[in-house]
């Protein structure tokens, strides 16, 4: 995989030719999972992996490159961003391709704690304040705040 691209997002594809009056084509080797359009903004529609591939054709012959993308649908659910001091909320985390990867930063381990059980994460107030628990899918990801009170 050249990079990764969360579902909803997109991100301007370079290419390089020369001469630069050249027309690049653009063409995704599964629409489904990843469209992109004429000036070369892909973005991402559901998991999965894609191939995006750049074309000119020049003198009567087709040159062309690829790159492969891996697209991450991550969904995150929390039942509560506000708990008490000894109370636990879950957070539930779906995500494809279910090979990816699933990281989870605690930003300040002595407001709360993490328990993860696959993909389910129980947060536990530990002392009154606020911090971030950031949630990452093959390097891409979310930041959730969460708030304990006294």
């Amino acid at each position: 995989t050249n990079f990764v691209l969360l579902v909803g997002n997109s991100q301007k594809m370079e290419v390089e030719v020369r001469p630069q009056n050249q027309i690049v084509r653009w063409s995704s080797s599964n629409s489904s999972v990843a469209s992109i359009d004429e000036n070369g903004i892909v973005t991402g529609i559901s998991g999965g992996v894609v191939t995006i591939t750049a074309s000119i054709t020049s003198n009567g012959k087709t040159y062309s490159d690829s790159c492969s993308i891996s697209i991450v649908s991550l969904n995150i659910s929390l039942e509560s961003e506000f708990i008490d001091v000894g109370e636990t909320t879950t957070m539930y985390i779906d995500y494809l391709p279910l090979s990816g990867e699933l990281e989870w930063k605690n930003r300040n381990p002595d407001i709360i704690s993490v328990q993860e059980n696959e993909k389910t994460l129980l947060i536990t107030g530990l002392a009154p304040g606020s911090t971030q628990i950031m949630i990452t899918v093959d390097g891409v990801g979310q930041s959730y705040l969460i708030h304990v009170r006294d």
